[in-house]
């Protein structure tokens, strides 16, 4: 099995050096409970949480607009929304089985 990452950028919490309050950006926390629930069936797949604010130009080059921002690989997978659960799934289960 090949190894990968799931890299997430969030907006809310520490960026630089003040904290953006969790309330401005929910889909933020929730996209990190679903990368972290659905990564517990990968033991391979490592997890990257960066800030968006501190991380711009690379989440910018990615593609990643509008956070949260979801790579996987280091390719684009979601932005602005939480993903899909059963999509994430079907695109793991593709790349690492």
């Amino acid at each position: 099995m090949s190894k990968g990452t799931i890299t997430l950028f969030p907006i809310a919490g520490k960026q630089f050096f003040f904290n953006v309050p969790d309330r401005w950006c929910k889909e933020c926390d929730l996209t990190h409970q679903l990368i972290e629930k659905v990564t517990v069936d990968y033991e391979n797949i490592e997890i990257e949480v960066k800030p968006w604010l501190e991380n711009l130009p690379k989440a910018l080059i990615h593609g990643g607009w509008h956070p949260p921002v979801v790579l996987v690989n280091g390719k684009l997978f979601s932005q602005g929304v939480v993903p899909n659960e059963r999509i994430l799934r079907n695109h793991l289960n593709n790349l690492f089985h």
